[in-house]
Order: C-alpha cells, then structure tokens, then sequence
C-alpha cells in the first residue's frame, strides 16, 4: 500500500478525536509508533497484514464496528494535501473524479477502484482477491468518502438532491442497516458478488463550485503534472485498446513501441502501481462491462473485441472477474 496508508490512518486519527475518542486517538499513535506529523508520509512499506491489523486496532478501541463508514463520511478533499486543493479546482465532478483516480490511484496492491462512465450512471467498482471482511473497513470508507468529496467539492448544494442511486458491498451487514443508508442515502446491499457504489449519470457534469483555472494550473504544476497530460499507464492503455482486436500484444511488443525496453516499461508501470498483466486485465474487464451494457453487440463480438480468439476463455475470464457469466451480467443490467 501506498497513498491508501497515510490517508486512511490520517483519516482515522481525526475520525476519532471527532468522536469524542480523545485516549484513543493517541493510543492508535503509539500502536502505530508514529507521531501525528508523521501519518502523511505512512504506506511505502505498510504490508496489507499491518494495514488492516490497525484497522482492527481502531475499531476496537473506539468500539465502533462502523469505523469505515464513518471515517469516510468526515472525509475531506484537502486530507489529500496538493492533490485534494486540485480536485477542488478543476471545473466538474468528473473532471475531479478522473484526476483523483489518475493521480492517487485510490487503492493498493491488494485492492483497486475503478470508474465507468454509462450511459445513465456513474459507476465505482473496487476490486480485491481479499476477504470481503477483512477489507470492508477500507471498502466502506472509500463509499462514504466519495460522497463526502462530492458534497464538498459542490459546496453541500445537492444534500438530498444527488446522493447515491444504489450500494453494493461483498461483505455481510455489520451494524445497523439504518445507520448505513443515513450516511449513503440510498439502498444499499450486502454479500453482492462486487463492490460498487452508483451516482447517477447527469452528477458527473455539475460544476465544481469553487473551480478556479489559475488556481488548477499552480496545483498541478506542483503535483508534476500538465493539465493535458496523460499518464504513461493511460497512454500504454490506448495502445493497447487499438491493437486488443488483433490480439492481446505482449509486454515486449508495447515496449518495442515505445522505444524501451521491456524492463523500462516494466518499471514505468511499476511507478504508477500497474504491472503490464494487470494494466491488461483491468482494460478488458472495463470494456468488457461496457459493451455488456450495451444489448447490441452479441456477447461473441465483444470476446473477439477483446482480443480473445474463441468466447470460451472470456467466459471463463469474465466469471472470475465479476463471479457471473457476461450473460447473466447483461441480465443483471437489464433488471437495474
């Protein structure tokens, strides 16, 4: 874990002097064996094990088996330090939601969040091969917390108005299912095949209400980055996509493209927390999701379009992404 440690432990600390949990706050310090000014530059070497250990710890000292959802629901953009006065700036919701993405990943080596944009709605997916309840406190605070940032980001004018449309998590309810839809706003499911949190299509294009360009471009200058810039993981994807119907190229053959060698790229993707089989998989499970929504296109089509040679081993592949045949996934669409 990278980003995910600090921002999470930093998250937690606050989250619990806001309770009222004052002891616990400086005991979750001392278990940690850091200081306060020390909890942003946590997460270069925090195995998952140490993670969700402290994770545990908070919980139980502050006796609240909600944690996760909570420390989300106090989310605030500026925790994320330049990135979040950033994501504050850019012009809409979506603008944010990408560059958020893009730049912290919001996720781990063990779990990953991805965004689809559908015709009428906006939807997260988190990823993990972990045990639903060993990562629900992380799961429930990334759902709160993009909700959190949402309001924040549009200065609280869409309370009531735009919250989620609907959740769905992979582990089993712990606590009160009416404390869960006061925070979420909306319903939400337990022991789900994946994890997801939905907002309705038309929220990605509201303004970010105190959005200033100027103020954009000083950030991201700072953050090392141009307003226009691709990433290089986002730039080996579209290549990737161009050649994928063609047949899924190899490591060396993308390097080969980018005047490198394999090792560089390799590396390349490693800075941004991607191996090139990962970036892969990811890319045909995204766009296999957004074809699927698409009733249109036959479901042979699309394993052709994902560079697969028969439909038998993106079956087989899509099952164990999504834990449902694409057939039974495109029903699953039709009933929403």
């Amino acid at each position: 874990m990278t980003f995910t440690a600090g921002l999470s432990f930093k998250a937690i600390y606050y989250t619990l002097q806001r309770q009222g949990h004052m002891q616990a706050a400086e005991d979750f310090l001392t278990y940690l064996n850091i200081s306060r000014e020390e909890l942003s530059n946590m997460g270069a070497n925090v195995s998952p094990q140490a993670y969700y250990g402290a994770w545990d710890y908070a919980q139980q000292r502050s006796g609240d088996d909600m944690l996760g959802l909570h420390v989300g629901s106090f989310m605030h953009p500026s925790l994320m330090g330049v990135l979040g006065y950033a994501v504050m700036n850019c012009p809409t919701v979506a603008d944010a939601w990408k560059l958020s993405l893009k730049t912290s990943h919001f996720g781990s080596s063990t779990v990953c969040c991805e965004v689809d944009f559908l015709t009428d709605e906006v939807r997260f997916n988190m990823h993990t091969g972990l045990d639903a309840q060993l990562v629900r406190p992380w799961v429930e605070m990334q759902t709160s917390g993009w909700l959190a940032m949402f309001h924040h980001i549009t200065n609280s004018q869409y309370l009531g108005v735009h919250q989620f449309k609907y959740v769905h998590f992979r582990h089993a309810l712990t606590g009160s299912m009416a404390e869960y839809e006061r925070v979420l706003g909306c319903p939400v499911l337990f022991e789900q095949e994946q994890n997801c949190f939905v907002f309705a299509a038309e929220v990605a294009a509201l303004p970010v209400s105190l959005a200033d360009h100027n103020n954009l471009t000083v950030f991201m200058r700072q953050m090392g980055m141009d307003q226009g810039e691709e990433s290089f993981a986002e730039q080996v994807r579209q290549y990737v996509k161009e050649l994928m119907p063609m047949g899924m190229p190899d490591q060396e053959q993308v390097a080969e493209h980018f005047e490198m060698s394999s090792s560089t790229l390799k590396r390349r993707l490693k800075e941004e927390g991607l191996t090139y089989g990962g970036l892969c998989t990811g890319l045909r499970q995204k766009m296999a999701r957004k074809m699927l929504a698409k009733p249109q296109i036959h479901v042979n089509d699309i394993a052709i379009m994902l560079g697969y040679t028969t439909p038998g081993p993106f079956f087989r592949a899509f099952k164990r992404w999504e834990g449902s045949t694409p057939l039974e996934y495109r029903r699953l669409l039709r009933k929403r």
